[in-house]
């Protein structure tokens, strides 16, 4: 089954050009205004927000419930190392609502960098439908593929490490039967919040950035003012997703381990792609809640 699957999504990205470079070449433009003091600033926001959500989720621990944490540390949803007594919920919920408050104000000052404003960044309220529709195509597409690299990634890991792949924060929290309420948060993190900042930050900020930045230096469109010239060839294009993809994949080797890289890697590159192609950033966040939302059903069949 995953066979034919496999030949039936290859067909098909043969027939929409996804290993020609027309398609890509002539996509959206997506004309800015992101300088290198914009990037730094969003990565250090984008940073400190997991910080300071693990922090916030103790408090609100500590305020509704007045349990106390005691010595030990837990890793929350975006990588955070911060005490904790053995439930990490509150962590996550804490670096969910972290990420929401960040991709507002995120928002609030990228309708103002690029041309057409939220529009232009991919964001158009009126290209919502089709962005979903989008994103669960694509998301039909890329699955056979991401499942032939998680297992073959697995089967490495279990002779390089003789055991089982590490498994995500959120995972373990939800492994652990929490409350009702705190299953829907760990969820609603994994499957919202997260592909809500990351689509925002890697592929909406750092993938335009870094297309703009060599389309500027390396193909001859010197003029800093006014926002891009010119149309990327394809080839910039990849250059941006694959750069991207690869840190993508790397800032979660921290707490999900190495093993983690060649599948995260696969989904980065399927988003990018998608991200580049249309320019519809909806598409992106509803291919990677699908992707999300896949994992934890797969996660709690194992668990029974």
């Amino acid at each position: 089954m995953l066979a034919l699957w496999t030949i039936i999504s290859g067909l098909v990205l043969v027939r929409i050009g996804f290993f020609r470079g027309e398609p890509l070449a002539a996509a959206p433009r997506r004309e800015n205004h992101l300088t290198i003091g914009l990037i730094v600033a969003v990565a250090l926001l984008y940073l400190g927000a997991q910080a300071l959500g693990a922090q916030a989720g103790q408090f609100l621990e500590r305020s509704l419930t007045g349990v106390p944490r005691v010595a030990g540390t837990a890793t929350s949803s975006t990588g955070a190392s911060v005490p904790t007594r053995g439930d990490s919920s509150w962590l996550h919920a804490g670096a969910g609502l972290a990420n929401i408050l960040l991709a507002v104000y995120l928002l609030l000052i990228l309708r103002h960098v690029f041309a057409d404003g939220l529009g232009g960044f991919g964001l158009d309220v009126r290209r919502v439908i089709r962005g979903l529709g989008l994103g669960v195509i694509a998301a039909m597409l890329m699955v056979p593929w991401y499942i032939w690299v998680s297992l073959g990634t697995e089967q490495l890991s279990h002779l390089l490490r003789h055991g089982k792949m590490p498994v995500h924060p959120v995972l373990e929290a939800l492994r652990d039967n929490p409350p009702r309420w705190a299953q829907v948060t760990l969820i609603a993190t994994a499957v919202l919040c997260a592909p809500l900042i990351e689509e925002i930050v890697f592929r909406g900020v750092l993938q335009s950035y870094l297309l703009r930045l060599v389309h500027l230096t390396f193909a001859g469109d010197k003029r800093s003012s006014g926002g891009d010239t010119g149309v990327p060839s394809a080839g910039w294009r990849w250059f941006g997703i694959v750069g991207v993809s690869i840190l993508f994949a790397a800032i979660h080797i921290p707490f999900m381990g190495p093993e983690a890289f060649l599948p995260l890697f696969a989904l980065a590159i399927t988003l990018g792609y998608v991200y580049e192609r249309t320019g519809n950033l909806w598409a992106c966040m509803t291919l990677h809640g699908l992707f999300n939302l896949t994992v934890v059903v797969a996660n709690s069949f194992q668990v029974r």
